[in-house]
């Protein structure tokens, strides 16, 4: 093959590559993804995992948008559930979050009688609210209304998040070691089950469980060391947190990097300095990469 026939099939690859890269991507649920809101949705991901949640939340608004410029109303509201999330981690700000809950109130309950599958959004965002004011007395409340929903309206994702989130209200707000490794463990276990004969790819564009497993394993790893004082079963959690980061679109720098350190930890307090300082010497790598990938955007 001479040199410009090479050219030429090279090039129809290429053609043919940026063609299918440009195409619509279909989710598992049989929905249509633009490519353009693919190209957004991958971008507010690769931003979240390098801690630049801002500019995650901002790629995920101008996802909203270019949804109703399509008029995929449902869609363009779905991303609440998303937004809402990353928001009470980034924010520090109590205005800020309650902002945009109540943005997102407003248009769900504007389609409410349409879509009212979307009330578990305003739910999930309600226990959310208890890192602003610890009312655990409305958590455990809105954690049964939300059940009772969901029942009408399933959704094994949700009610996975939903676990979650009284499992960091349990851990932040009372410390109720328990009642934490409980609905921790429940979330892992909801998710297991409903993932567990199919590997889901592009998990982060239809799912929201990428943004809570983390503190899932998190939270038992912290029932298991400072409750049960078992320093092997924490160090399993730890490493169970590991393997579901490894599992992301893009290296969670900085709870992969707080991993290794909680795991350095342990080997410290049990004077393994060697392998403390290899997990030290290996959170320290990501910090760095996290540094790159902000400052790039």
């Amino acid at each position: 093959m001479n040199f410009h026939t090479l050219k030429a099939v090279l090039s129809l690859f290429l053609s043919l590559g940026s063609f299918l890269f440009l195409m619509s991507y279909t989710l598992p649920n049989g929905k249509e993804l633009p490519s353009e809101i693919r190209i957004l949705l991958d971008k507010a991901e690769d931003q979240r995992c390098a801690a630049n949640y801002a500019g995650s939340i901002t790629s995920l608004e101008a996802a909203q948008k270019s949804y109703q410029a399509r008029d995929m109303t449902l869609e363009a509201l779905e991303l609440y559930d998303k937004i809402l999330w990353i928001a009470i981690d980034t924010d520090f700000d109590d205005a800020a979050f309650l902002q945009r809950y109540r943005r997102a109130e407003k248009e769900i309950n504007a389609h409410l009688k349409q879509y009212p599958q979307l009330k578990a959004i305003l739910h999930l965002a309600i226990l959310q609210k208890t890192w602003i004011d610890n009312n655990l007395e409305r958590a455990e409340k809105t954690y049964q209304e939300l059940q009772a929903h969901l029942k009408q309206y399933p959704n094994w994702d949700y009610e996975a998040a939903a676990a979650s989130h009284m499992a960091n209200v349990y851990a932040y707000c009372t410390w109720e070691a328990t009642k934490c490794g409980e609905f921790a463990e429940l979330s892992i276990h909801l998710v297991k089950k409903n993932t567990s004969n199919l590997v889901e790819k592009d998990k982060h564009l239809y799912r929201l469980y990428p943004y809570y497993m983390y503190y899932n394993y998190d939270n038992v790893g912290s029932v298991e060391l400072y409750d049960r004082r078992d320093e092997e079963a924490c160090l399993k959690a730890y490493n169970n947190a590991l393997d579901d980061l490894g599992q992301q679109r893009a290296s969670d720098s900085l709870h992969y990097s707080n991993t290794l350190i909680k795991i350095g930890n342990i080997y410290t307090f049990r004077e393994e300095e060697d392998k403390a300082i290899e997990y030290f010497e290996n959170a320290l790598t990501y910090i760095p990469l996290r540094m790159k990938l902000s400052i790039a955007e």
